[in-house]
């Protein structure tokens, strides 16, 4: 599992901000419920469910990024605190919450053990809101290059079939809905460069890619996949898929 706080994970959390703002939309919390968001990284989706009115508490495994999210959180003046826990075993009673959100979180932790947290952890008719990406689109076909240089066998994306999904959250109530977010550069070249020198997952691998001299490689074939990609010929412009896994806790 990456450690998520090398690198400046912020730069993506900046750019994952409209895909909370649709997560925490619908999680539709209220004010004075009780709301956790699990592996919150810098806090987007808890400072945003905590402007409703909500009691907000965070958690991350990350305790950098759990320090980020609480000088978010001071400088707003919301109720929202932050605690470094582990997705999988949060130490809190069963049914704590109101609702539980993650945006883009939990998908990597273990499917069945962070599932049955998020529905341990909400009472009953409490609401569960997960994003997760799609397998369409050019990052997934980066991820493959990566985890073939690596000699990785290509994982089964249950996440991100929706079918699997509800059989995770089964027997309780589940909705899937596909939304879209862009993440732009000056070109495919100055994104790729980005992601490899400043994001926790490819700063985490980068040491396995240049022992196995594949660390170019990657780098070159990334490119081209993001460059065929671009929607925008005079810099650079990518759309991911993701979904927006609603559940309603029986």
């Amino acid at each position: 599992m990456a450690d998520w706080g090398i690198g400046e994970y912020e730069l993506t959390a900046a750019r994952l901000e409209p895909a909370a703002e649709v997560a925490v939309t619908a999680l539709g919390p209220r004010r004075g419920e009780r709301v956790v968001d699990v592996a919150c990284g810098t806090g987007n989706a808890a400072i945003l469910a905590a402007r409703t009115g909500a009691s907000v508490v965070g958690v991350d495994s990350a305790a950098r990024l759990i320090d980020v999210a609480r000088e978010r959180a001071a400088a707003e003046r919301v109720d929202a605190s932050f605690e470094v826990a582990d997705a999988v075993a949060l130490p809190v009673e069963d049914g704590a919450f109101d609702a539980a959100v993650s945006v883009f979180g939990v998908i990597f932790a273990e499917p069945e053990a962070a599932t049955r947290e998020l529905v341990r952890i909400v009472r009953s008719g409490g609401r569960v809101v997960v994003t997760t990406w799609t397998t369409a689109g050019p990052t997934p076909k980066v991820m493959a290059v990566a985890s073939e240089a690596l000699g990785m066998a290509p994982q089964k994306p249950r996440w991100s079939d929706p079918d699997a999904v509800r059989a995770l959250f089964a027997p309780h109530e589940v909705g899937v809905e596909e939304a879209g977010i862009a993440f732009t550069a000056a070109s495919p070249e100055a994104y790729v460069a980005e992601q490899m020198e400043r994001h926790p997952m490819w700063l985490g691998i980068a040491p396995r890619l240049r022992e196995a001299g594949r660390y170019d490689d990657v780098v070159a074939r990334s490119t081209a996949i993001f460059a065929e990609a671009n929607e925008d010929r005079s810099a650079f412009r990518t759309t991911s898929s993701y979904h927006v896994i609603t559940v309603r806790r029986l």
